[in-house]
């Protein structure tokens, strides 16, 4: 079975739509590394890899892929909610708040190696890093799908 139909199947089942929903969900893919693999992208003139590998009007499910030493710009989701899961590496996500100036404050910083879940409430502002020396993969499931992302740095 492709990823996509495993994405639609898992997904379908999804009535109330939360951070721990959609991290269940992830977890009851089966042989979720060998799926995500094929859909590794190169950074390509980018600091990581992005692939959309569905989308619906409920949801959308990314690859990402983070080479060693890279990062992602601190951004939030917008509106969305979602949840993420390691699938090769170790992901460091770096939250943000804004001070009471507008600046942003980095307020927590926490690890997740291959298997674990990250959530991703509404309105957190965050940054993934790579520290390792291998590439991180994991995937990212949103609901609804991205719209008025906003950009930090």
């Amino acid at each position: 079975m492709e990823l996509s139909d495993c994405i639609q199947k898992q997904f379908s089942r999804v009535e109330v739509w939360s951070e721990e929903t959609i991290g269940e969900a992830l977890s009851g893919i089966p042989e979720l590394d060998a799926l995500v693999r094929p859909y590794v992208t190169e950074p390509d003139g980018h600091a990581y890899g992005r692939n959309v590998v569905y989308a619906d009007e409920r949801m959308e499910a990314i690859v990402i892929h983070l080479p060693a030493g890279a990062r992602t710009a601190i951004h939030d989701h917008g509106v969305s909610i979602g949840c993420a899961v390691v699938v090769e590496g170790r992901m460091t996500n770096e939250v943000y708040r804004l001070d009471p100036g507008g600046r942003l404050r980095l307020a927590e910083a926490d690890a997740h190696r291959a298997g674990e879940r990250m959530p991703s409430p509404a309105g957190v502002i965050h940054r993934m890093r790579n520290d390792g020396d291998a590439r991180l993969v994991s995937l990212h499931v949103y609901a609804p799908p991205l719209r008025g992302m906003t950009r930090y740095d």
